[in-house]
C-alpha cells in the first residue's frame, strides 16, 4: 500500500512539472511571438512613417523646373493647337471672328499706313476669355484695303477657363507658378516674364502680386506701328 502511494505521488509530481515546464515552454514561445509580431509591426510602421515622410517632402518639394521647350508657348482652344506657327487665315475659317468684331471696329488695336494690329476675341469682345494679337500688311483689293499677309503676335488667356502647357491658368496663386516655371529671367513690377529665344511668357499678378491676373502668350517682337516700316518684325 505504500509502495502504491509513492509511485502515485511521484507520478503526479512528474506530470505537474512536466506541465510546468510545457506552460514555461508555451510562454516563451508566445513572448518570442509577441516579441517578433512587435518587432515586424515596428518595421512596417517605420516603413509607413517613413513612405508618408517621403510623400510629403515629395509635395512640399517642388521638382526644379525642367527646360523650356517650344511646346511651353503653345496653347489649345476649340480642339486647335495655337502656336508660333499657326496660320491666322485657317485660324478665322475655323473659329471665326468672335460676337461684336465689326461693332469692335473690326478689333483695331493700333496701326500706320502699312500695317494694322487687332484682335480676335472669344468668345466675344465685350467680355473675352482668350484674346489673339495679331499684326497684319494692309494691302489694296478692289480698292479697298484689306488684310494682306498676317501674323499671330500674341495669345492673351484671360480666364480660368485655359491652362498653359505646364499647367497654369488666371486665378492662379505666385506659388504655383515658381513651383512649375522656376525664377523668371526678369520680373518688372507685377509682371514675371520667362523667354526661350523670341518666344516669351509673361504672366501679370493681380495689386496683392499674389494670384495671376493674365497670362501673355507672345510669339513675335511686337514693333511699335508708330513708327512707319516696310517689313514685319
Amino acid at each position: 500500500m505504500y509502495r502504491l502511494v509513492l509511485i502515485f505521488s511521484l507520478l503526479l509530481l512528474s506530470t505537474q512539472t512536466a506541465c510546468t515546464n510545457l506552460n514555461a515552454s508555451n510562454t516563451d514561445n508566445q513572448k518570442l511571438t509577441l516579441s517578433k509580431l512587435s518587432q515586424d509591426h515596428g518595421g512596417s510602421s517605420d516603413s509607413s512613417m517613413k513612405s508618408q515622410r517621403d510623400y510629403k517632402e515629395n509635395i512640399n518639394t517642388p521638382k526644379a523646373p525642367e527646360p523650356f521647350q517650344e511646346n511651353d508657348f503653345s496653347i489649345s482652344y476649340r480642339s486647335m493647337l495655337i502656336n508660333q506657327e499657326t496660320d491666322v487665315k485657317n485660324m478665322i475659317s475655323k473659329l471665326g471672328y468672335g460676337k461684336g468684331y465689326e461693332d469692335s471696329n473690326k478689333g483695331y488695336i493700333s496701326g500706320n499706313g502699312y500695317f494694322r494690329r487687332w484682335n480676335l476675341s472669344y468668345p466675344d469682345y465685350d467680355d473675352p476669355e482668350i484674346r489673339f494679337i495679331i499684326l497684319s500688311k494692309i494691302e489694296m483689293e478692289d480698292q479697298e484695303l484689306v488684310d494682306g499677309a498676317s501674323f499671330l503676335e500674341a495669345v492673351s488667356l484671360q480666364s480660368p477657363k485655359f491652362r498653359t502647357q505646364r499647367g497654369i491658368k488666371v486665378g492662379d496663386t505666385l506659388e504655383k507658378v515658381l513651383q512649375l516655371y522656376g525664377k523668371p529671367d526678369s520680373m518688372k513690377d507685377n509682371i514675371l516674364i520667362y523667354s526661350k529665344d523670341k518666344l516669351k511668357l509673361k504672366i501679370m499678378l493681380d495689386d496683392g502680386k499674389d494670384r495671376i491676373f493674365n497670362i501673355l502668350i507672345i510669339y513675335r517682337n511686337q514693333p511699335d506701328l508708330n513708327e512707319e516700316s516696310d517689313g514685319l518684325e
